[in-house]
């Protein structure tokens, strides 16, 4: 899937504190439609962490 290459990135991890998930998505965003189309489109500044499955 697209972006799943930022979902293990250990650098990333401690944005999760304050922005869930947030910070994945909008990287996949960026990904997806190139820098003008995500500056041009919606950014997310928080997104709740899927639940963790037991």
């Amino acid at each position: 899937m697209l972006g799943d290459e930022f979902i293990d990135c250990k650098k990333l991890k401690f944005l999760e504190k304050g922005h869930g998930v947030a910070h994945i998505k909008n990287l996949k965003r960026l990904k997806r439609n190139g820098v003008r189309g995500f500056l041009e489109g919606k950014r997310d500044w928080y997104v709740k962490p899927p639940a963790k499955k037991k």
